[in-house]
């Protein structure tokens, strides 16, 4: 006890030493290394052994998976190339490894193709997918796929939906006897990103925070959520996409999500399928109670994204609330189309 005492005040001294002396950052590399030879000579000249631990590990054990670290991105700053700087620091200098793609708005079927849902209008998608605004979008997935980046992107869809769509007449909701329309319009832009664009992402994020004000993204409660999900799962199967998965209900509120949102999709198995993970946002640095309702639910091998939080000081408080990927807001300065309508420039 007495040497650790002895030790601990001859580190205290000689820190206070060096940190008087230091001028540069190499000399604080000098310093620390001078240190360490110090301790070094202490413990010889005092005649201590030391003992290597022993160290165990049970594979067979498993504890947190972190699948990554990565940021919001819209692709609406695409530009003709002119994102590419951008993304090369993100991802080659700062290891960006997860990516929520944003569309911003949901209003790009603004006149309906026509009138049977069960029936891709192709002369009317193929002139849609192609022009400028779209084009911001391959543009963007298909360089972040260039650069090795495609399982760990979400294609996130922002905003209000075509008027004519909601029973408010403004976007800020779906209505029931549209639901068919929305999921047509939402898997016709996934089926042209397959097989027209080739562009790839693994997973899906339809509605963006369905619970907050129909600016972010209609307004759908829970039940609703989970219908169009399920909706979804059978289209794409359908197609032939029965790869693309579900990263959601990434709700504005977390407690809402978790509370609300995610037993309502844990209560049908179909949808459940498709969940790669479930996602929430909070900025002010919490994952509230999700890994703990998780790992009591009837799905405890799932996990959750925080697929939006403001700073990246957050994240290792919200690593430590048992997240296993983490997404700030967001990747660079844009301008979202949904932000403007609320007023915020």
């Amino acid at each position: 006890m007495k040497f650790l005492q002895k030790l601990g005040q001859l580190t205290i001294k000689f820190l206070i030493f060096s940190r008087a002396k230091v001028k540069s950052r190499s000399q604080v590399i000098f310093d620390t290394s001078l240190f360490w030879l110090s301790i070094g000579a202490l413990i010889f000249s005092l005649g201590l052994s030391v003992q290597a631990a022993t160290l165990s590990i049970n594979g067979n054990v498993k504890y947190q998976t972190i699948d990554g670290f990565g940021v919001n991105a819209n692709s609406l700053s695409w530009d003709n190339g002119e994102l590419k700087p951008a993304i090369d620091m993100l991802t080659d200098e700062m290891g960006s490894s997860l990516w929520r793609v944003v569309f911003d708005m949901e209003d790009w079927e603004s006149v309906n193709d026509d009138s049977n849902p069960a029936n891709f209008n192709w002369t009317y998608y193929n002139s849609l997918y192609s022009n400028s605004k779209f084009q911001n979008l391959w543009g963007t997935l298909g360089y972040l796929n260039q650069k090795g980046i495609t399982s760990g992107i979400t294609l996130s869809f922002m905003g209000r939906v075509p008027n004519w769509m909601s029973s408010s007449g403004n976007g800020n909701n779906i209505a029931t006897n549209y639901e068919d329309e929305w999921v047509e319009m939402i898997t016709s832009l996934v089926y042209y990103a397959k097989n027209t664009a080739h562009v790839s992402f693994s997973m899906l994020d339809p509605i963006n925070e369905p619970d907050w004000n129909g600016y972010e993204g209609p307004q759908v409660g829970s039940a609703q959520y989970t219908r169009l999900l399920n909706n979804i799962s059978q289209k794409l199967n359908s197609l032939g996409l029965s790869d693309i998965k579900f990263l959601g209900p990434n709700t504005a509120s977390i407690d809402t999500g978790i509370n609300t949102y995610m037993p309502q999709m844990m209560n049908d198995s179909a949808v459940m399928l498709k969940v790669d993970h479930f996602g929430f946002h909070n900025y002010e640095g919490t994952a509230s109670n999700a890994s703990q309702a998780i790992k009591s639910s009837a799905y405890p091998n799932h996990n959750f994204y925080m697929t939006e939080i403001s700073t990246p000081a957050q994240i290792f408080s919200i690593m430590n609330q048992g997240t296993s990927g983490v997404h700030i807001w967001d990747g660079y300065d844009s301008v979202y189309n949904h932000a403007i309508l609320m007023g915020y420039g």
